[in-house]
């Protein structure tokens, strides 16, 4: 497993864009179960996520973070 903090008010996916995880707008889709990505041992939370009701609130990464460990 892989822990890369970002930090930045404009999310940016630089080189990990071509990692081959499943993208929507510049951000990573996850399942909300545990945050995984569509590759095993890569999570991702925070704003450089995305799935069905997002909001990009410092409390909604707190959350996120949670839930994946």
């Amino acid at each position: 497993n892989y822990f890369l903090p970002l930090f930045g008010l404009s999310p940016k996916l630089g080189p990990i864009a071509d990692w081959g995880l499943n993208l929507d707008k510049n951000a990573i889709t996850v399942d909300t179960l545990d945050y995984s990505t569509n590759i095993e041992g890569i999570f991702a939370i925070g704003d450089i996520n995305t799935y069905p009701g997002k909001l990009k609130l410092i409390l909604c990464g707190v959350h996120e973070a949670t839930l994946m460990v």
